[in-house]
């Protein structure tokens, strides 16, 4: 996406610059933030836009040096339509002189449930699989599948529970009993809490857009295969003797 915005910055005329999270990088924004300042109290055409996970999104917009940036506007990508997915895969492959059938396509298109970032990942471990064969297998996929999800556990769910509160992560092991929405009264149950209790941190979790209301009383995982990838660390905890929710690798 910000390579789009960059492209189109620089077709209408506009001097981009452009940064990556590298070492040094939160001092850096630090300085950026300074001048950028500068530049709109002296009226300077200026476009700032950023990309990250929502709740390190939420970091920088509520950071006490970065108070600018508050104002700035807030759009989530949200889904992919399946459809859209699909050809997002097909596409790339093709052009390499490979070939995919529609309906494999439609199979990774699946897997990704529109998450803008494991389409990218879905369609790299799909193409690696065999990238001298010229036709993509359905083995391919299905192997390509894997990989991505067991990538995303890495790159995506981990990072983004991490310095959450234990009650969190126990809130959200709690959810995972489910295969799929959870009634807020048996959350509750399981963390054996009152129901004002546990409304506390449905908020917290909802603002960090790790979890959504999708209905009354019920609640669900945003992000794919979130539930599978609590489920797996709460085995291993389990084989390690670990009490679910504790400090863990988790």
């Amino acid at each position: 996406m910000l390579n789009e915005v960059e492209d189109l910055s620089r077709q209408q005329g506009w001097r981009v610059i452009s940064e990556t999270a590298t070492p040094g990088f939160v001092s850096r924004l630090v300085e950026l933030a300074s001048v950028l300042q500068h530049l709109v109290r002296e009226e300077r055409e200026i476009m700032f836009a950023g990309a990250g996970l929502p709740s390190a999104v939420s970091a920088v917009l509520n950071d006490d040096v970065l108070t600018f940036l508050r104002r700035a506007d807030r759009h989530s990508l949200g889904r992919v339509s399946l459809d859209e997915v699909s050809i997002a895969i097909q596409e790339p492959i093709e052009r390499t002189g490979r070939k995919i059938s529609g309906a494999l396509a439609r199979r990774a298109a699946d897997a990704t449930s529109g998450y803008p970032f494991l389409i990218q990942l879905v369609g790299y471990h799909v193409w690696r699989q065999q990238p001298r064969h010229k036709v993509v297998s359905a083995d391919d996929v299905h192997a390509g599948v894997v990989a991505a999800r067991r990538r995303l556990g890495s790159l995506v769910h981990g990072p983004a529970i991490a310095d959450l509160p234990a009650v969190a992560r126990t809130f959200l092991l709690a959810m995972a009993h489910d295969d799929g929405p959870s009634k807020m009264s048996d959350v509750a149950a399981r963390l054996d809490v009152d129901s004002n209790y546990a409304s506390q941190y449905r908020l917290r979790l909802i603002a960090t857009e790790l979890i959504e209301p999708v209905g009354h009383g019920r609640v669900d995982y945003t992000m794919p295969y979130l539930r599978e990838y609590l489920r797996e660390h709460a085995a291993l905890d389990a084989q390690r003797g670990l009490p679910r929710g504790a400090d863990s690798d988790l």
